[in-house]
């Protein structure tokens, strides 16, 4: 839908609603924008989002270039940008690490991967930066208030793997509510159909 979301798609709720209302009982995938200041700052598109859940069950899926594990500043701007749009959009959350199949291109990272995902301890992180740089200060103050909530933490997401797939949606399900029970009108028939799905993706999963 050809809206702009930072007014334009407020302004026309109704309009999104009888959308909304012509494509009952399917399961919708909303690719935003994105500028991160709509998920951080901008109070117009958490309206949309509380409108939204009048109506249907949501989940955020935050997506994050995996390569920023590369950079320890990058990385630290992410948990900001993350623990901001959880704590601002008030959602059921999953965020998801993704183009780890490209990950080794770039060469090693600092950590290993779990270190990133479950958000370990971020002084380690921080002895990767300059102490003596400008923002060492800035840098500090940022890890304290991401490690101070506990909130944030990674799947990660390799296209070459559907094993890997098949976690992250599975999360996406629980999250939304749909991995408990299905669509309103036919639950047992789309659990069923999502648990084939899971099944599959695990299966076609290279051996190790």
């Amino acid at each position: 839908y050809q809206r702009r979301v930072h007014g334009d798609l407020e302004a026309n709720l109704d309009w999104l609603d009888a959308e909304l209302k012509r494509l009952d009982s399917q399961y919708l995938l909303i690719d935003c924008p994105g500028q991160v200041e709509l998920y951080t700052v901008h109070s117009s598109f958490k309206r949309v989002v509380e409108h939204l859940q009048q109506h249907i069950g949501l989940c955020a899926v935050n997506l994050i270039d995996g390569l920023t594990c590369c950079q320890p500043h990058n990385f630290l701007a992410a948990l900001l940008v993350s623990l901001t749009s959880m704590l601002q959009l008030e959602l059921p959350h999953v965020n998801v690490l993704s183009k780890i199949d490209l990950l080794k291109s770039f060469g090693e990272t600092d950590f290993r991967l779990d270190f990133y995902t479950e958000v370990q301890d971020l002084n380690y992180l921080l002895e990767r930066m300059n102490p003596a740089g400008r923002f060492s200060k800035l840098n500090h103050a940022i890890a304290e208030v991401v490690e101070d909530f506990s909130m944030v933490s990674f799947l990660t997401l390799d296209v070459s793997k559907p094993k890997s797939m098949a976690k992250v949606l599975r999360a996406v399900d629980r999250a939304n509510g749909f991995g408990f029970s299905g669509l309103r009108d036919s639950p047992a028939i789309w659990g069923t159909a999502a648990q084939l799905l899971y099944d599959e993706c695990a299966a076609a999963a290279p051996p190790r």
